[in-house]
């Protein structure tokens, strides 16, 4: 059963060791997609029986980190744009530069 998952960043090591007396498993992929500037990491563990509660526990994680996901791609799409109006400015900054030039 999920008990869960995390974002963390590469050098947090101590989220991914192994624990003494737990039976689990642990998936550690890169995220954000193409990015890779964190860890994306679901927690397991075997358990005899599901409740309702460890259900509910589940569903509160998972929708803290589909905010989480939210944030980062705003700063993606923030840096993206950042890095955009420069390459236009120093073009078009090139580009006058050239025309003043041939005068």
């Amino acid at each position: 059963m999920v008990v869960g998952i995390e974002t963390i960043l590469p050098n947090e090591i101590d989220k991914v060791k192994i624990r003494e007396g737990k039976d689990m498993i642990m998936l550690v992929t890169c995220h954000p997609y193409t990015v890779n500037t964190h860890r994306y990491v679901v927690i397991a563990e075997r358990k005899e029986e599901v409740t309702q509660d460890s259900i509910k526990d589940f569903e509160k994680t998972d929708i803290i980190n589909s905010s989480n996901d939210k944030i980062n791609t705003e700063n993606i799409l923030k840096y993206t744009g950042l890095v955009l109006a420069i390459i236009i400015i120093f073009s078009l900054s090139f580009k006058i530069k050239k025309r003043l030039s041939k005068r």
